[in-house]
């Protein structure tokens, strides 16, 4: 009877020692399963985190491609912009005709002669001015690689598109009301006012560059804040 007792305990120490081998097989188990999960979790992560850094590189490469054609486009623009001023100013500074009437009497006109001339004159050296300044703004900030005052050149451009287009709007004006006036009175004028109008005409394009240059400024501020 002892040794069927001694079985009995002995079969019941074997059963209970299985069944913990087969629990401590089972929190292994588990154990490995909370790993997998965990390596999966930060598999996950590291995804998402390269997923974004590439995102960020793409975003900063097409900024900066955006950035460089902008800057290329201003260059040209503000290049545009001082030729095409400073040719209207040397085209009105010279208009001068001398006429003669009926009696063979001489008059000479000069464009500061008009008022609407003079003040298309001041519109034009200041125009002349500030394309210079921002031409030499340009130039230093390709040289240093930097980006330069935005917010004074967006509102300058505005300004400046402003008074150009006044003083554009004048040149015309005057020009079509004397062409009008001197119709009938037999002075030859046509030279005086084909002068006119080409001025008028440089700055109003002058004024279109000018305007533009505005608008690619405006684009600029909010990717220089970002």
């Amino acid at each position: 009877m002892l040794d069927d007792k001694n079985g009995r305990f002995g079969s019941a120490g074997e059963e209970e020692a299985r069944a913990v081998g087969g629990g401590e097989e089972e929190a292994g188990a588990i154990g490995g399963g909370k790993d997998e999960v965990a390596s999966n979790g930060n598999s996950s992560k590291l995804s998402k985190a390269y997923k974004k850094l590439e995102e960020e590189e793409e975003m900063a490469q097409s900024s900066s491609a955006t950035s460089a054609s902008s800057r290329t486009a201003s260059f040209i623009l503000r290049i545009l912009a001082f030729a095409l001023s400073l040719i209207s100013l040397i085209v009105l500074a010279t208009n001068t005709v001398i006429v003669t009437d009926y009696d063979y009497n001489e008059a000479k006109f000069r464009f500061q002669d008009f008022y609407a001339y003079r003040y298309m004159l001041a519109t034009i050296v200041i125009g002349t001015a500030y394309s210079l300044l921002q031409l030499v703004a340009s130039i230093c900030n390709a040289i240093s690689g930097g980006e330069g005052m935005l917010v004074l050149a967006f509102f300058g451009d505005k300004f400046i598109s402003y008074v150009m287009a006044t003083g554009a709007a004048a040149g015309f004006g005057v020009t079509v009301d004397l062409s009008r006036v001197t119709g009938g009175t037999g002075l030859d004028m046509s030279n005086f006012f084909e002068k006119a109008y080409a001025s008028a005409s440089l700055l109003l394009l002058a004024f279109i560059c000018t305007a533009v240059l505005s608008i690619i400024s405006a684009f600029a501020l909010p990717r220089r804040s970002l």
